[in-house]
């Protein structure tokens, strides 16, 4: 596709611009989120208001998804692909939730972590979905998604 170039390299300039550059991800960010037990924070995707996401550690690995706002739950598993660490796989409520996304782990410290989600619709390369900045939380206190007082 001529115009692909193009729009990566707009992808490339307009995210950065978007949200701050992120630490180098790859699958030690995955690994090292899995310290943290649970992962509050807001999901912020073009077209549509921020909306809450949970992510809750899993014995046998990976995380258990929760998007209580939309009614959909999953998992995100490890995956070993150069792109993506892990891939997000919606169990409940897959007529409102993509069924299955690959999730890039940003760990800018300890105490944040940003995902990147991406869309792949198996005609186009991948393209930025939605990003979500989740910090470590209690399971009884959930996150206030939405928009900002005086923001458009």
């Amino acid at each position: 596709m001529p115009g692909l170039p193009r729009l990566r390299a707009a992808l490339a300039i307009l995210i950065p611009a978007i949200w701050p550059p992120a630490a180098l991800a790859g699958a030690a960010d995955f690994d090292r989120a899995q310290k943290t037990e649970v992962w509050r924070g807001c999901v912020d995707q073009p077209g549509h208001e921020p909306y809450p996401v949970t992510l809750i550690r899993r014995a046998e690995g990976g995380f258990k998804v929760r998007y209580e706002s939309l009614a959909c739950s999953g998992y995100h598993v490890a995956h070993a692909d150069h792109e993506a660490d892990a891939i997000e796989r919606i169990e409940t409520g897959t007529d409102v939730c993509v069924p299955i996304v690959p999730v890039t782990y940003e760990m800018r410290s300890d105490r944040q972590l940003d995902l990147v989600f991406w869309w792949d619709d198996g005609i186009h390369d991948r393209a930025f979905m939605a990003r979500a900045r989740l910090l470590p939380a209690s399971l009884d206190r959930a996150p206030r998604c939405g928009r900002k007082e005086g923001s458009v």
